[in-house]
């Protein structure tokens, strides 16, 4: 059988559209015979708000910086929410290092496609919002890209299929 894993960092924090529609997609695919495995944040400090029962999750320990730094504008802010973004990435690494994962389906900040450099396993990222031109060229390391609403025509037109 097939193994996804589902890496939403912010599963059991925040139920906003991302997380809501990857719950979705773990149901339908698993109702297709795939197993579904989620990865997704475990803060060191921030308490978990939500439960998901029907899925195996992987706690990735990791800080959170991302809703701090929405109280730093301009520059500030966005290093904060990179390296909170690097942090996750580099804790997950090392937990999906040997494990049976055939399709990696990948929801949050670009930074997750890093994963591409150290990993075998097929990546598809899922796409949502504006993608910065920082960020874009990181597009291209993923096997599949899944692009919802503006978001097709915005990387679109800069050149991703």
């Amino acid at each position: 059988m097939t193994t996804v894993g589902i890496v939403n960092r912010e599963l059991i924090l925040n139920r906003g559209g991302g997380e809501i529609n990857d719950l979705s997609i773990a149901v339908e695919l698993d109702e297709l015979s795939f197993d579904i495995e989620f990865y997704t944040r475990e803060p060191l400090i921030k308490a978990p708000k939500y439960s998901v029962e029907r899925f195996p999750i992987h706690r990735v320990r990791s800080p959170y910086l991302y809703g701090p730094s929405h109280h730093f504008p301009g520059i500030a802010g966005s290093i904060l929410r990179h390296f909170d973004g690097r942090l996750f990435v580099e804790s997950l690494e090392r937990m999906l290092t040997g494990a049976d994962v055939d399709i990696l389906q990948l929801t949050g900040r670009p930074t997750l496609i890093d994963l591409a450099h150290s990993l075998k396993t097929p990546l598809v990222y899922s796409v949502r919002g504006e993608v910065s031109d920082f960020y874009v060229k990181k597009l291209a390391d993923a096997d599949a890209i899944v692009a919802w609403g503006d978001s097709y025509d915005g990387i679109h037109n800069r050149g991703v299929d």
